[in-house]
């Protein structure tokens, strides 16, 4: 609905007009047309805000920059990571200059760059651009304001990419009581924190550790958000993947038997989730021995991905929960 609006008015507009109304109506456009997952879209329209922009006002005008900023986005969201970082080099250069180093929108897009770095494995450049925004926080705002927890949650999974464990697990540690200080133990950030928490014990093999923060975020997000939302399923999903560590099949099967009974209900049955589901309740099963039932679904996924030519499918292996537990962690 939304899209239809802003395309109407927009071309009714003329897109190519200079007015700074419809630069505004084609930035919106843009913004609606990633929503809706419209990538190749949204990238050419806000191509097209951006050169307008500089043409209009320069290179280095706020605007200019926020148009850069929220191309920088799009191209994040589409893996395009060498493009975005490109774009947020010049950002963040020009807003310290701007607008100096301590104003939120500098610090916003130094997070995003070194969430960039993150992505392009540069983990010590992030490192350095996460201590950073961590150390103004904290100058600015306090220890404990919830911009401060961000960052500091940041550099501790930065850290675990690392494999500095203990610097990770003590960060971690900090960012969780302190959230349930701030803000309770069942705000969705302190859910978040423990989830992040629970991911680092998961990589350190600390087993029952990761398996008693998953207990406390899946009881959280079930009373907060519910049983059938996304962040609930992904919780079950990674302490489903514990149990399977822990070897509590039985567990992990019960889980896994509920996950995909929801997902078959509210996603339908050729979802790639309700895919990935079936795959991990049948490597369940066959380690079990239970090769006949484990059989019988595997079947049914070459089945729905006959149906389906455009769904795209995990292999079904014996594997198929190796890297199921929660990784991209790093918030923007």
């Amino acid at each position: 609905m939304w899209a239809d609006f802003f395309e109407v008015g927009a071309r009714k507009r003329v897109l190519d007009s200079d007015n700074p109304n419809t630069l505004n109506n084609m930035a919106s456009l843009a913004a609606t047309y990633g929503e809706l997952g419209r990538w190749g879209e949204a990238i050419e329209l806000g191509l097209r805000v951006l050169n307008t922009r500089k043409r209009l006002l320069g290179e280095t005008h706020p605007t200019t920059l926020n148009a850069m900023a929220e191309l920088a986005v799009t191209y994040f969201k589409v893996g395009r990571w060498e493009d975005a970082e490109a774009l947020y080099l010049k950002v963040v250069e020009e807003r310290k200059k701007l607008l100096g180093i301590e104003h939120p929108d500098t610090l916003k897009s130094m997070t995003e760059l070194a969430t960039t770095n993150f992505k392009l494995e540069r983990y010590n450049e992030a490192e350095t651009l996460y201590i950073t925004v961590l150390e103004v926080r904290k100058s600015v705002l306090g220890n404990e304001h919830r911009d401060t927890l961000e960052a500091l949650a940041n550099l501790a999974v930065a850290y675990g990419s690392l494999e500095r464990w203990n610097n990770a697990v003590e960060l971690g540690l900090l960012v969780l009581e302190t959230s349930k200080k701030v803000l309770g133990d069942e705000h969705p950030k302190t859910l978040r924190f423990m989830a992040d928490l629970a991911v680092t014990y998961y990589k350190l093999e600390r087993w029952n550790d990761a398996e008693t923060l998953y207990l406390q975020v899946l009881a959280g997000r079930k009373k907060v958000l519910g049983n059938e939302h996304p962040e609930t399923l992904k919780a079950m999903t990674d302490l489903a993947v514990t149990y399977y560590r822990l070897e509590k099949l039985d567990d992990a099967e019960a889980l896994y038997m509920h996950i995909l009974e929801i997902r078959r209900n509210v996603l339908g049955n050729e979802h790639p989730d309700t895919i990935g589901s079936m795959v991990d309740l049948a490597s369940i099963l066959s380690n079990q021995g239970r090769h006949d039932e484990a059989g019988a679904l595997n079947v049914q996924v070459r089945e729905v991905k006959e149906a389906a030519l455009d769904v795209q499918v995990r292999e079904v292996s014996g594997g198929a929960l190796e890297n199921s537990v929660e990784e991209d962690r790093i918030e923007m």
